[in-house]
């Protein structure tokens, strides 16, 4: 934690910061997060992004699902078939 709180005080206008990389048997993995500052560096968001996978071969992205913004479109996506289905019943 007191590499990223360096980070940040650092650069004001960070926007990504990655972790340490970690063994995983044949692989490194990394890890990298957004961050975001609000105030006068009173409040700091720290929100995880995804994690790249490295080894030998290739490097792989493998992304955070955020679940309430899964939850949010799936809702949208399921009101919306509801309305169409509902007025083409009334046609």
């Amino acid at each position: 934690m007191g590499k990223l709180v360096w980070f940040i005080s650092k650069s004001k206008g960070a926007s990504i910061v990655y972790g340490d990389p970690t063994d995983r048997g044949d692989k490194q993995v990394v890890s990298f997060s957004g961050v975001r500052i609000i105030g006068g560096g009173g409040y700091a968001s720290v929100k995880p992004l995804g994690i790249y996978e490295i080894d030998k071969q290739k490097t792989t992205f493998k992304p955070v699902y955020d679940l309430n913004f899964l939850v949010l479109i799936l809702s949208i996506l399921t009101f919306g078939l509801k309305l169409i289905n509902k007025n083409s019943k009334e046609r």
